[in-house]
């Protein structure tokens, strides 16, 4: 969305709520399409807006829900000033929860068609600033791991996720977090696409020190035509901000989800146990076999086995049931070792073999 000039401004340094493409503003964009002519500009301006109570939903998406007591829907129309392209930004607003959604609908109002290039969820615009970021890779028994890095001049080349799914390699949130940033203070933003699909973000610092935060669906091999009439509907994105440090920031995600994303019987209820057979049976089992397991231990134990890196039971250990925060940590290639957790004292136990963790 582009605000009304009274006096020279240069596209590139102005905040922009929905930044097209090919309109002199050489930031990331958050939407790029093609037209019937084969022109690509969009010069998105705003059109109007309304305010609704309660949360928007979108048709085949997850999404936050509420009660209309508890969140209020803005909706700002945007137009293309040369083609008959029309965005609708949809914000959910959720005071309680310190929680705002965005998400976008762009339709296609007239006869000839529009192919969609790009369509992000989310396109952040923030002054000048000292800022750091925040994302979260991960491998097999490494998930989710941490990395925080200083916000350099020009793009943070996204890690992308073009998998298919957003999976542990790359999980779809960003924080950015002001440099003296710990746990319980310091200034953060977060922002968390609710997608499970290829996904990508990208963040920019320009010449003046301004940052743009794009995350969406990732635009590689991302083409969808839009006939006379249709809407295309992007996922949605969670954002937050925390004036108390990173743990505030992911209290209110945590309860977000929680609260309102999760459903049906367990969503705030305890889980019943769920056997993993990951290595316990190796992808071997079938439910016979996995339900007269629990028969053949003592009530007061389970069992857990260590693998060998060609995949055979070399070994099993018994861990009473108070065992918590079980996991295995290899010591030696012959010694796998076995932690568990009782009244806040530790114990180990052994058992032959190599372990593939």
């Amino acid at each position: 969305m582009m605000p009304e000039m009274t006096a020279p401004n240069s596209l590139d340094t102005l905040p922009l709520e929905y930044a097209g493409a090919g309109i002199g503003d050489f930031r990331v964009p958050a939407v790029e399409a093609v037209h019937a002519d084969g022109s690509c500009a969009l010069d998105l301006r705003y059109y109007s807006h309304t305010v609704k109570q309660g949360k928007y939903a979108i048709a085949g998406l997850p999404a936050l829900y509420a009660g209309e007591d508890e969140a209020e829907t803005l909706e700002v129309v945007l137009r293309d000033t040369a083609s008959a392209v029309e965005v609708t930004l949809k914000y959910g607003v959720l005071p309680e929860l310190d929680i705002v959604t965005r998400c976008a609908e762009i339709r296609n109002l007239g006869e000839a068609p529009v192919t969609l290039t790009k369509a992000a969820s989310l396109c952040l615009d923030m002054g000048q600033g000292s800022w750091e970021w925040i994302h979260f890779y991960g491998r097999h028994a490494m998930e989710r791991q941490a990395e925080r890095r200083p916000l350099l001049h020009g793009i943070q080349d996204e890690f992308p996720a073009l998998r298919g799914t957003s999976s542990h390699h790359q999980n779809p949130t960003v924080l950015l977090c002001t440099p003296d940033c710990t746990e319980t203070s310091g200034a953060c933003v977060g922002a968390a696409l609710v997608y499970s699909g290829s996904h990508q973000t990208k963040i920019e610092c320009d010449q003046l020190g301004q940052v743009r935060v794009v995350m969406g669906i990732h635009p590689d091999l991302f083409r969808w035509e839009l006939g006379a009439g249709e809407c295309f509907a992007t996922p949605e994105v969670l954002l937050s901000y925390s004036s108390t440090g990173l743990e505030t920031l992911s209290h209110q995600f945590h309860r977000a989800i929680r609260e309102h994303i999760c459903r049906g019987k367990y969503q705030l209820a305890e889980r019943p146990v769920l056997i993993n057979n990951w290595e316990a049976t190796y992808f071997g089992s079938i439910r016979k076999r996995s339900c007269t397991l629990p028969k053949k231990l003592h009530a007061s134990a389970w069992i857990c086995w260590c693998w060998t890196t060609a995949g055979s039971a070399s070994g099993t250990t018994t861990a009473p049931v108070w065992g918590t925060g079980l996991s295995m940590r290899k010591n030696s290639p012959a010694d796998c070792t076995i932690w568990w957790r009782r009244s806040r004292r530790w114990a180990c136990g052994s058992a032959s073999g190599s372990s593939r963790r």
